[in-house]
């Protein structure tokens, strides 16, 4: 019998909005720390050269008005137990708390309450890039990264040929990290969490980065790792993946655990769930999220007449609308949109730099239409991912949405002589056919 290995009873975390403090008393890494010590020079400076102010009076009643933070739960009230072995999968929409979860699972942060018994050790990869120097070389990070994450200095040896091979950075392994691609920078960072002497591993959608290769030789790894007996969690928004590879699921939905268990039945309700709250959605506006340079503000579909509409016949052409704003002078950005059928499964990626649309630089706001002519979508429904960077590409300059978008794909059209069922097939073709003697 597998031993219990995670035990989670009521886990909650607070956070103020609006506060840069928070809602505990400590922080969580070096860089708030520095961020709040440099706040506290600035206000203090603020204060010295206010003294001869004779509005100080004034701005002192004003500053004492201001509005107290309000309270966000990001996770209220979550139970549940892994046992060692198990593969979890966490899934839910952008914002259900999956992310934080792992973060608080992985020691990044604490919870506000609620208690958590972990036995092993726990490596992690929650963001490309994580704990990496950008003046280091690969192999530096390599010794630094792997000790952040609790390795010894003679585990990182034994594995170091294993993380370079699997990174594939060998000719490159001295040079700095700084002048590695965004896709350099994804193998790494999952080569040195995958390859961890750890009895829980905890990875947020690395499956969803880099080439197809990559993906596979992730995905196996994982297939490895489980059969090995680890213990693995997972968030993924292909639920093909997590189909594949999870004994159990868990689906968050506005911080609260929605449903848990059996991966098919959770994964149907979180399906059934989207489908009720994005029928009527016509336009979608997305929140602004601060330093973020590049970013995604809205998203709509509409037909060849204009018309604003998420549900299309087969044949019909749909025209995205997207808008993009920037806080500072972007030059040469990407831009990318995929559709995913609803379990996840990838269908088309269009990429602008294919078209052979170039932009040169962006200011301030730009709205682009990427227009699909005849769509060859059997009927169904299905998803839309966005993704806009910097030239660099760099995640920091990079701004993706799972799930951006939805649509439906209607029986019928002007190009469909038979009824078409969806469970034999994502795309609708016409091939020649001929008799040959």
């Amino acid at each position: 019998m597998n031993e219990l290995i995670i035990s989670i009873r009521n886990i909650g975390k607070k956070y103020c909005l609006g506060s840069v403090h928070g809602s505990s008393n400590y922080t969580t890494t070096l860089r708030d720390s520095i961020a709040q010590s440099t706040r506290y020079i600035l206000q203090g400076a603020k204060r010295i050269l206010s003294r001869n102010n004779p509005m100080r009076h004034e701005q002192h009643i004003l500053n004492s008005k201001k509005v107290r933070p309000k309270e966000f739960w990001a996770l209220r009230n979550i139970s549940f137990e892994v046992q060692q072995g198990e593969v979890v999968g966490i899934i839910g929409k952008n914002g259900a708390g999956k992310t934080t979860l792992l973060k608080i699972l992985s020691q990044i942060t604490e919870p506000t309450e609620g208690e958590i018994r972990i036995r092993g050790r726990v490596g992690s990869l929650l963001e490309v890039g994580t704990g990496f120097h950008p003046e280091l070389t690969g192999q530096e990070n390599i010794f630094m990264n792997g000790l952040i994450l609790g390795m010894t200095r003679d585990e990182i040896k034994r594995r170091f040929d294993e993380i370079v091979a699997f990174a594939e950075i060998g000719k490159f392994v001295n040079t700095p990290v700084k002048r590695y691609s965004s896709g350099m920078l994804v193998r790494l960072g999952f080569a040195v969490a995958a390859h961890l002497e750890t009895e829980i591993l905890i990875v947020d959608e690395v499956l969803a980065v880099g080439d197809v290769a990559f993906q596979k030789r992730c995905f196996n790894k994982m297939d490895d790792a489980r059969k090995t007996g680890k213990t693995i969690l997972l968030v993924s928004h292909n639920m093909g993946i997590v189909k594949e590879l999870c004994s159990k699921a868990i689906l968050l939905e506005n911080g609260i655990v929605k449903a848990q268990g059996d991966v098919s039945e959770v994964i149907d309700v979180y399906l059934n769930s989207i489908e009720h709250t994005v029928e009527n959605e016509l336009v979608i506006n997305f929140d602004r999220k601060e330093n973020l340079p590049i970013q995604i503000t809205s998203i709509s579909a509409c037909d060849s007449n204009g018309k604003l509409k998420n549900e299309f016949y087969l044949g019909e052409d749909i025209r995205f609308m997207i808008s993009v704003s920037v806080e500072k002078r972007i030059i040469y950005p990407r831009f990318s949109l995929e559709i995913l059928s609803m379990d996840g499964i990838p269908i088309y990626q269009f990429v602008m730099v294919d078209s052979g649309l170039e932009i040169k630089e962006i200011l301030d706001e730009i709205k682009l239409a990427i227009i699909i002519r005849k769509v060859k979508l059997y009927p169904g429904k299905y998803r839309v991912k966005l993704w806009v960077a910097s030239s660099s590409a760099i995640p920091e300059e990079t701004h993706t949405v799972e799930d951006a978008f939805y649509f439906s794909i209607l029986p019928g059209g002007p190009f469909v002589s038979r009824p078409l069922d969806r469970r034999h097939a994502l795309i609708h073709e016409v091939a020649e056919w001929e008799i040959v003697d």
